[in-house]
């Protein structure tokens, strides 16, 4: 019984090979199809690497700059409507520095006293 994978009559020798790839070169440029293209002087190569690269770096130095923080006035403005309502909260959430106890404590006595 022959196996599925058997490669027993593959022809392997390096000559074999060597002719099917001039074959398959040989096709492809009288197509006119990619053969041409590839087939291009090593100045067009070297110039098309150079546009990668650029390409690349112009990328890299673009994704590494930092980007632009919205104004304070903005911050502060959305600090304000997403702010909880009750006092501490908004003593809180909307100052750029921790209130002090004090103010917490005012703010939770005014809490208190207005229930």
């Amino acid at each position: 019984m022959t196996e599925i994978f058997d490669s027993s009559k593959v022809n392997d020798d390096p000559q074999h090979w060597d002719q099917e790839a001039e074959r398959v070169t040989r096709a492809i440029l009288a197509s006119g199809s990619s053969g041409r293209w590839l087939g291009q002087p090593h100045a067009v190569w070297a110039a098309a690497a150079i546009v990668v690269a650029v390409a690349g770096v112009v990328a890299g130095v673009t994704a590494a700059l930092p980007r632009p923080v919205p104004p304070l006035d903005t911050r502060s403005a959305w600090a304000a409507v997403l702010a909880p309502t009750e006092p501490a909260g908004r003593l809180i959430a909307v100052r750029d520095r921790p209130p002090s106890i004090g103010a917490l404590m005012l703010a939770s006595d005014f809490t208190r006293s207005g229930r």
